[in-house]
Order: C-alpha cells, then structure tokens, then sequence
C-alpha cells in the first residue's frame, strides 16, 4: 500500500521541472594599441549535464539565477595576449532540455558530461575593433526537465482523473464540474514507505473519438496486362480523420492500405518534380499540392492527364511530349564553340530578369493536355510547355541561334495550332503564363519573317 503523509507532502511538494536563467558571456579585455596587443576573450558559459543533481539544487545554489562568464584579461607589456576569461558551468540533471525563451530547442543533455555553450564570452580587442572589447549579448534560457510518468489517467472528462491524482498525491490539478478543466498534463509524486521510491503520476483529459468524415474517390482504372480489361471509374472510400490534406495523400493512402495494384507517379511531394500531373475534378493540376475537398457529399474524380495514351491507371505516356522537348534543343547554343568550357558566359541583371517566369516550369504537362489543339494535333503542335521552353533560350543573352529556334517553328502547325484561349495559363499549377510566352514567339516571328524578306 502506498503511504501518504504530511512528511512525504512537505518532502516532495518543492519538486521542480523547468527553471529560468539569465545567461551572459563575459566582456573581451582590452588591447594595447602601442605594441599591438591583444585582449584576451571574455569567457563563456556552459550547460553540463551531472548526476546526482537537479534543478531544484540548481535553483537552491544560484538563487538569482544569474551566470555571467570571466572577463578577458587586458593585453599588458608582460602579456601580449590577454588571457581567456573564466568559463562558467552550470550544473544541470541528465534529462534535460535547454531552449530558448521563446521555445526554441537548443539542445538536448541526455548522457553524463553532454554540455553546450549557451552564451559566448565577447572577443578581446584588436585591430579591427580599434582595440576595444566586443560585449558579448545577454539572453534568458530555460531548462526542462523530461519527465517519464510511471503512471497516467487517462479517460473521459469528468471522469474523476484530478481528483484521484489529487487524493494520491501532492498535485493540486484544477477540479471543477465541467469538462476539460485540465489542459495539459499535471504531474504528483508518491513514495513507497519500503522502497522510498519516487513515483510521478500524469493525467489528462481526451475527448471521445471523432466521427469519420468518409470521402468518395472515384480513380481511372485501365490494366493493359490484364485481357479483356476496360478502363472504368473505381470508387474508394477514405476516411479524412486518417487522411493528409492532399489528393497525393489519399492516393498514397489506397494504394498501402486498400489496393496495392493502383499504380500513378509521385516523387518530390512538393509540387516541385511534375511527376503526380493528373486530372482533378476537371482539371489538370498536381495532386500533391491539390487540397481534398472537405464536402463529403462531392467524390473526388481522378483521371490521368487528357488525350495522352495511358500505360496503366493514371500514368500517361510522356514519351512524345518528352520527344517535344527534345526537338527544340533546350540548351545553350554559341556559334563560336572554341571557348566552350574555358570561360563564363556572364549575363546582366536585366538579361536575367526577363527569364522570370519561364524558367520556373516542371514540364509536368498540365499545360500542354489543357489544350484543344495539342489534343487534336499532338504528333505535330508543340504544345504550351515545349513552347515556353522555347522562348526561354529565344531570348537568352547568351544563346547565339535565335534566328535558326524561330526557323523551325515556320511550319503551320508547331507554333501557329496555338489559338490563345488561355486553357494552359489558367491550369499551370506553378501560376506561370504560357499564354504570354507564345504570343511574344509570335512576335518575334513576325519580325523574323520581315527581317528575312527585306535580305532577299
């Protein structure tokens, strides 16, 4: 049985967990400017992780809770360099946590002799300071104390859980007839008359589960290695409560948890890579950045990107739009190739800013599959993604084969299919504008052609 009394209240009811300190590294010592000596640095001050201590001892020894390092010593005639200032220690338990005032971790002592630089002493004067000392900055940390409960309530508010910890020990939690009157965890300590053993016991309040919130996915499914298979619409129920905020998410969640054979492409998950591109409800975007609509009564329809032949599921083939890009030569071009690796081809501030806005794509497609024309005439329109890649090195200061980019695309179809309804800026998951990009090649087109009869 364990044994409460007022000795053990009087005891243990002084138990600390978090202290604060004041912490300041000592000044730097002067210089001396005639023989041009220097200052000895002001010590710093140390957090030491030690056993058979705690912060209760720590607070009893230093009550201000001040600790300030040695000052540097002064540079003299017998000491051309100043001595160090004394460093100063703090002793503190093994277990504990030292952060900023604000929460910041700063780190974790967890074994004996663990020990971090919490302030650091000013540098001494020299040179470039005109020989005076550097003041170190002052800072308030704190040390908590990671606590393990032996024991912990759990269950239903107004369960009964303070006031039992409260019978047990020494805590004094909150007790009240409504519920959640404890917000965070309280702490008591118990002993054990035959072992002396310090107990910690933790409660808190939990409320009852939530209610599923059960959202409808309806998924493109087509196998090819399956005979007789058909694409169809596949629905799959996901409850959001266990769910990331993603369409990405949900993917990933179906296919660890319910249908391993669901096949799409993921990578970076940061709407960096363009590998998840797909169809959303309509419209092409990247499922790793493209929110579930919280509505549970609207599923979700997946579809892989439009007009492209399909591999599996949602995975398109990428092949022609790869080939695309290829064609255009998306490279640094120079006429002159003797110099190629020996020197740096430098670009103005101005130069570089008119790349803004085109460099940033992913070549994800959305773009490209968004459009009428690339849909009926794809083995020969370029598409706005392949386009914007274009213009890119049309207009690079540093590309010397802008007369022959605009060459290729004379034919009717590789730029000109392009009819400027938009589609491609409006469904870029980036936010860039293909739209823009195309009607300036379109210009400069213009130009090339007057430019080209005016020669003949």
């Amino acid at each position: 049985m364990v044994h409460i009394g007022r000795i053990c209240f009087q005891k243990y009811r002084a138990f600390i967990d978090n202290v604060r300190l004041y912490v300041h590294g000592g000044t730097g010592g002067m210089g001396f400017p005639r023989i041009g000596g220097r200052g000895g640095d002001g010590g710093d001050v140390w957090v030491v992780a030690t056993e058979n201590t705690s912060l209760k001892k720590l607070k009893d020894s230093y009550p201000t809770r001040r600790f300030i390092g040695g000052t540097g010593q002064n540079s003299s005639v017998k000491a051309l360099t100043g001595a160090k200032g004394k460093d100063v220690e703090i002793p503190a338990p093994v277990g504990i946590i030292v952060t900023e005032d604000d929460g910041t971790v700063i780190r974790e002592l967890n074994v004996r002799g663990d020990r971090v630089r919490v302030a650091k002493g000013g540098s001494g004067g020299m040179v470039h300071s005109n020989f005076f000392p550097k003041k170190s900055k002052a800072r308030h940390i704190r040390l908590d104390l990671k606590l393990i409960a032996d024991v912990g309530f759990v269950g239903f508010p107004n369960a009964g859980k303070s006031s039992l910890l409260t019978a047990m020990s020494n805590a004094t939690p909150l007790v009240a007839s409504y519920a959640f009157t404890t917000l965070r965890p309280e702490i008591g300590t118990l002993m054990y008359p035959d072992y002396k053993q310090m107990v910690r016991c933790t409660q808190t309040a939990v409320a009852a589960a939530p209610e599923p919130r059960i959202k409808k996915f309806q998924v493109y499914r087509w196998d090819p290695d399956t005979p007789g298979d058909k694409p169809r619409m596949q629905t799959y129920e996901v409850d959001l409560n266990a769910c990331g905020p993603m369409v990405l998410d949900a993917l990933i969640k179906i296919k660890n948890e319910i249908d391993p054979t669901l096949t799409f492409r993921r990578s970076c998950r940061e709407g960096i890579c363009g590998s998840c591109a797909m169809n959303i409800n309509g419209g092409n975007t990247l499922a790793c950045i493209n929110k579930i609509d919280t509505n549970t009564s609207k599923p979700v329809k997946i579809y892989p990107l439009p007009h492209m032949y399909v591999v599996k599921d949602l995975v398109p083939d990428m092949s022609n739009f790869y080939a695309q890009y290829k064609s255009i030569e998306p490279y640094l071009k120079r006429k002159d190739e003797s110099q190629e690796g020996k020197e740096q081809y430098f670009q103005s501030v101005d130069d570089r800013q008119k790349l803004d806005g085109l460099y940033e794509c992913i070549l994800c497609a959305c773009c490209s599959t968004s459009c009428p024309s690339y849909w009926w005439n794809g083995d020969k329109h370029l598409g706005a993604a392949v386009l914007v890649q274009a213009y890119r090195w049309m207009i690079d200061a540093r590309d010397e084969f802008t007369e022959e980019r605009l060459a290729k695309l004379q034919d009717p179809f590789s730029l000109y299919r392009c009819h400027t309804i938009m589609n491609c800026t409006k469904t870029c998951p980036k936010g860039l504008n293909p739209g823009k990009a195309i009607a300036e090649i379109k210009k400069m087109m213009a130009t090339y052609k007057e430019k080209k009869a005016a020669a003949v």
